[in-house]
């Protein structure tokens, strides 16, 4: 056996470590819209914004760019609706109005509730008037 030739696993893990050494790229790149960046290893889009005054980075789930165009808007307003309805209740401001717009959103995030459960329509709220009246 010739002892100088080198393995291909250690050509391989040479160019691998040359890949690494390329630090000069940064890992996440800017797109031309505000809150949308791509995580350039996978070619991941996330949103990027600021909720409550924290940075939040969440995973659009999708590589082509115009599908991460779309679900950007709904992917921020569904998380800053989240955040402000748990604001309001940590405060103790919370309205019967908005305890009605909570409970819904609160069902839908549920991981213990059944799709079929949360797909159900027809719920009734039934005020304590009307079973005062009984």
């Amino acid at each position: 056996m010739r002892s100088h030739q080198r393995s291909p696993f250690l050509r391989f893990e040479t160019m691998v470590i040359a890949a690494m050494d390329n630090a000069d790229t940064p890992v996440w790149e800017s797109t031309q819209f505000q809150n949308l960046i791509r995580y350039r290893p996978s070619g991941t889009y996330y949103a990027r914004f600021k909720a409550g005054g924290r940075l939040v980075r969440q995973s659009l789930e999708t590589t082509v760019f115009s599908v991460a165009k779309q679900r950007l808007p709904e992917k921020v307003r569904e998380h800053r609706s989240r955040h402000e309805s748990v604001r309001t209740f940590a405060n103790g401001k919370m309205t019967a109005g908005d305890a009605t717009q909570a409970y819904p959103r609160k069902i839908e995030a549920s991981a213990s509730v059944k799709p079929r459960s949360k797909a159900r329509e027809g719920v009734q709220f039934v005020s304590e008037g009307a079973n005062s009246a009984r």
